[in-house]
């Protein structure tokens, strides 16, 4: 690194405008030899994962402050343990006078900026979100350091809202800051005069057990949704968040129907598991007026930008008649930007997939290509209906679909859907993903029947992946989809993955069921088949070892298997 700093400081490179060193093990004295090299017309300098630590930015920072890089626009400095006494020496030289006049993006993700070496130390962050010399930044990723967790004595993020200090700032990622809501409050009474904020991303907070006044920051970010100081958001994203609970989600939605986000084209929102309730204890939260509030925005037309939705409200209950009414207002003219759309919930009666299949069939979703329902509950009639939706290409834009509901009644219904029609999306994929019923519920045997049966008679030869989880031992059910998925009739010729968690017989019986069949799925390239511990030795290997000998399996490039009972004739055969 020495000779090639020498070739930068010798200007062999005049030109020399962007330069990325991503994951190259330099060093703190790597890079210090480095830094020497660098002057402009450098533009761009990525240092990720070089492991320069606390020298090494004070090297580069010295190097800076001497004005050689002055035309540096964009810094990325992920993953380099810098702590506390490295961001020291950075946020000092970005507060020097015409250092870095035109940097516009800063990426010290991942750091350690508050940790000093026996407290924390929160000054170096604070020089850095106090300075007026970063005017020209537009992305700032501070994500990965934990330093926004408590209140504001520390540092206060009303700071990224003073407009003298960054006035152009576009892209704030403060995710797994564990931002609290006393810190989120801080940042949405802030003001944001002048703000032309697009993107930001607050996710990742668990709070305290006894913690009070959850909603107080979801509310004040709504209040400055409200408010019109927000006018330019096109991303907002609360994810793995305690405090997204009903009250404060629906202000944020009716902030969203106030009209004054109209640019908004990402919404994700992930409300965590609440502490407080016990393992099987059914949740508290219930995010009716939530959803009712995103449904008017997309039926009065105030998210006509939007294109990727994400909501998973599985924390909480979700009443069908909620959830169809989105459905049937994202299928409205409201959303006819809609790409991407992924919910999860839970339901304790059916009716929640009715909505969404009527909504599909409009004209106005001819922009979605990607769908994702995770149901945690039955809905036989919504499933047959998206079912039948999908196989008649009534939803000709779809590219991916992704479902992940219990091996029940819901199944066959979807199966039965999926039989009616003969033209799917040309382009269409789908992985599958299926549970054990819910208590109370038949066994599996009668669903897994009917997804056999659909795949031998050909209407599933868009499936992708398969997947099955605690469906619990049942060897014959189970050889006998294993011999379907090599059915001469099935065609599946885009399956690449099969993963099935099963315990041993069974999974021996659905590797012998897909050695029988005669015709294999020609992309299949990862098959797992993780038994458990429950029998005295691992049957499963020997079939799958006769499948990989006798090249039934052309193009399987990943196992995963469980040979920790394996005898040791069956590991050589493997």
């Amino acid at each position: 690194m020495t000779n090639f700093g020498s070739v930068l400081s010798a200007h062999w490179l005049p030109s020399l405008l962007s330069l990325d060193l991503t994951n190259n093990p330099l060093g703190p004295r790597g890079v210090e030899a480095l830094a020497r090299g660098l002057c402009a017309p450098l533009r761009s300098l990525n240092l990720a994962c070089t492991g320069a630590k606390e020298k090494g930015v004070e090297a580069l920072a010295e190097v800076l402050r001497e004005k050689k890089v002055s035309s540096l626009q964009s810094l990325d400095l992920i993953e380099n343990q810098m702590k506390a006494e490295g961001l020291k020496h950075l946020a000092a030289v970005v507060s020097t006078a015409d250092a870095v006049p035109e940097l516009r993006t800063l990426i010290p993700k991942k750091n350690n900026l508050a940790d000093g070496a026996t407290v924390i130390e929160y000054a170096p962050l604070s020089t850095l979100l106090s300075t007026n010399r970063l005017t020209e930044l537009e992305v700032l990723d501070l994500s990965k350091n934990f330093f926004l967790a408590g209140s504001n004595d520390g540092v206060s993020a009303a700071a990224f809202t003073t407009a003298s200090r960054f006035p152009k700032l576009r892209v704030l990622n403060l995710a797994d800051t564990w931002i609290s809501p006393a810190q989120m409050n801080a940042l949405g009474e802030g003001g944001w005069v002048g703000c032309v904020l697009e993107d930001l991303d607050l996710s990742g907070w668990r709070i305290d057990l006894n913690a009070e006044g959850l909603e107080v920051g979801v509310q004040s970010l709504a209040n400055a949704l409200i408010s019109g100081s927000l006018s330019h958001f096109e991303c907002l994203k609360l994810v793995r968040r305690n405090d997204v609970c009903p009250d404060g989600l629906e202000a944020l939605c009716r902030g969203i129907v106030s009209g004054k986000v109209m640019r908004l084209r990402t919404f994700k929102i992930q409300s965590s598991e609440h502490p407080n309730n016990l393992e099987g204890e059914a949740p508290d939260f219930v995010f009716d007026e939530s959803v009712r509030a995103l449904a008017e925005a997309a039926r009065e037309g105030r998210i006509p930008s939007i294109r990727n939705l994400e909501l998973d409200l599985s924390s909480g209950f979700v009443s069908p008649p909620r959830m169809s009414e989105l459905g049937r207002a994202l299928g409205s003219v409201g959303a006819s930007s809609l790409q991407k759309l992924d919910l999860k919930w839970m339901c304790s009666t059916e009716g929640a997939v009715v909505g969404l299949a009527e909504g599909l069939e409009g004209e106005q979703m001819s922009s979605l290509e990607d769908l994702s329902l995770n149901a945690a509950c039955e809905d036989p009639e919504g499933a047959r209906a998206l079912g039948e939706v999908l196989s008649t290409g009534r939803a000709p834009s779809l590219r991916r679909v992704d479902l992940v509901w219990p091996a029940s009644k819901t199944l066959s219904s979807l199966c039965e859907g999926l039989s009616v029609g003969t033209s799917p999306p040309p382009l269409m994929r789908m992985d599958l993903t299926l549970g054990a019923p819910a208590p109370g519920l038949v066994d599996y045997s009668s669903a897994m029947s009917h997804l056999s049966e659909a795949i031998r008679a050909d209407h599933i030869s868009f499936l992708r992946k398969i997947a099955a989880f605690g469906l619990g031992d049942n060897p014959q059910t189970l050889k006998s989809f294993g011999e379907a998925l090599t059915h001469a009739n099935a065609r599946l010729i885009h399956l690449e993955e099969v993963d099935f968690r099963m315990q041993s017989l069974s999974a021996e019986a659905f590797l012998r069921g897909v050695g029988r069949g005669g015709s294999y799925p020609p992309a299949l390239h990862t098959l797992s088949v993780l038994s458990g511990a429950i029998h005295t030795h691992g049957p499963a290997l020997s079939p799958l070892s006769i499948l990989i000998s006798e090249g039934k399996v052309p193009a399987l490039r990943e196992v995963k298997d469980n040979l920790a009972q394996s005898e040791l004739g069956e590991v050589q055969a493997m």
